[in-house]
């Protein structure tokens, strides 16, 4: 506090004196100094103009419904506080559906039917299972899509009602998931085709090898290269094996392993192997099965070497 002339504290603003012959006149640069300033009545409103009220110089707004300012040179979108920007650029603090919203309108938009805007929201509000959503949302342009980004809270009953979660839509469709133990996409996912020396970094999987344990019919690895059974999921939806094998007793027609779902075909499908079967035999087929064993189809003699690289498609076929 400071003491003034006569011992008295210094006025407040709304105490100064203002001289007689100072009030204030339409287009005068004077002063309003006030404790409390209470606008009121239907679709009242606070209006700030870049000198002399003209269209494209209002600054600020503060409104209770959407429409023209007074003098129906400037439109104001909707209820809410506004600070105006060059070219009919706008932050606003409005409330879409009862939740705060900030609305951003950038400048020179000619098409745009709907501003983007970040909004924060409160569900189960007061509940044991609360929790929040901040949602980006970008602008519309006529009845085109637009897409957004939605942060969700884990809920406070230690997230049995909803986890922290990333989701990010596109023309109303989540695409893609985040959470602390992974992502989900939902959409395919393409990248630009691999070189040697950039190759592509999307992978389904990696490379897993059938356990010897799990060979059928007396089937084992060759000794060499492979040297067994191997397998993945590639990015195509097809399961890759690469085998090399052989069985001390002469076969027909028998599985070698079998896979579960996801990794079974919905026909069956076969491919040409490699290798040496018995001489007049003709070829032996890699097939695999509905059922998902993985058969060599033909006669193979005893100790004959069969390999081969086969990607079976497991989705449906036309």
């Amino acid at each position: 506090m400071t003491i003034g002339a006569g011992g008295l504290p210094d006025p407040r603003p709304d105490q100064l004196q203002i001289p007689a012959g100072s009030g204030l006149q339409a287009g005068s640069s004077s002063v309003v100094r006030a404790r409390t300033v209470i606008v009121s009545g239907v679709n009242g409103g606070v209006y700030v103009y870049s000198g002399i009220p003209a269209t494209g110089n209002l600054v600020a707004a503060i409104v209770g419904a959407a429409g023209p300012d007074p003098y129906g040179l400037n439109t104001v979108q909707t209820a809410g506080g506004y600070f105006y920007g060059s070219n009919n650029s706008s932050i606003g603090l409005i409330s879409v559906l009862g939740q705060p919203t900030i609305q951003l309108t950038p400048p020179g938009q000619t098409h745009q039917t709907a501003a983007g805007i970040l909004t924060a929201q409160a569900n189960n509000a007061g509940a044991s299972n609360e929790f929040s959503i901040t949602t980006l949302t970008s602008g519309t342009e006529g009845a085109f899509d637009n897409s957004a980004v939605l942060l969700f809270s884990e809920s406070n009953d230690s997230g049995a009602t909803q986890a922290a979660e990333i989701t990010l839509r596109a023309g109303g469709n989540s695409v893609v998931n985040v959470f602390k133990t992974g992502m989900q996409v939902t959409q395919q996912i393409t990248a630009t085709a691999g070189t040697q020396s950039a190759p592509t970094l999307i992978t389904t999987d990696s490379w897993h090898r059938v356990a010897a344990g799990s060979l059928k019919n007396g089937w084992v690895g060759s000794g060499a290269d492979i040297n067994g059974v191997i397998y993945r999921m590639t990015t195509d939806n097809e399961l890759e094996i690469q085998f090399d094998i052989k069985n001390p007793v002469a076969q027909t027609n028998t599985a070698v392993c079998t896979f579960s779902a996801p990794l079974v075909p919905t026909v069956n499908l076969k491919t040409a192997a490699a290798g040496a079967p018995a001489a007049g035999s003709g070829l032996v087929w890699a097939q695999l099965n509905t059922t998902g064993d993985f058969v060599m189809t033909g006669v193979v003699g005893a100790n004959d070497e069969l390999n081969g690289n086969c990607r079976f498609p497991l989705g449906v076929l036309p």
